[in-house]
């Protein structure tokens, strides 16, 4: 269950990103970003990193089908690359957007979405 959830939050994220973009077969824009402007539409309402999540989801249910030493260690090294991978691009996207992104930071959650009524901004 956790990795077909992983999986639909995956397909959200696609939702807001181009996929042609990530897989590389066009030129980027930014990252997040939408020409110049910070992308905080669908999905990134509710969540800052939601690949990132979504393949958090992935690796646990996948280490929970299948509990095995050699795949806690693969999951281990694979999440702390996620939690790298988010500290860079945060950093990067800090220095080029400033206020607009610290303020996007405070108010919507990294990995888990928060929901009701300050769920998001």
């Amino acid at each position: 269950m956790l990795t077909t959830a992983g999986v639909l939050v995956i397909r959200q994220a696609f939702r807001v990103y181009s996929l042609q973009e990530f897989v590389g077969l066009k030129p980027q824009e930014g990252g997040k970003a939408l020409g110049n402007r910070l992308r905080t539409d669908g999905i990134l309402k509710r969540v800052r990193h939601p690949l990132y999540a979504g393949n958090l989801l992935v690796l646990l249910g996948f280490w929970l089908y299948i509990p095995t030493w050699a795949n806690l260690i693969t999951v281990g090294m694979a999440i702390g690359y996620i939690f790298i991978g988010i500290r860079l691009e945060e950093r990067d996207l800090e220095r080029q957007y400033g206020e607009l992104y610290r303020q996007y930071k405070r108010q919507v959650p990294m990995l888990i979405p928060r929901f009701g009524r300050r769920g998001g901004i």
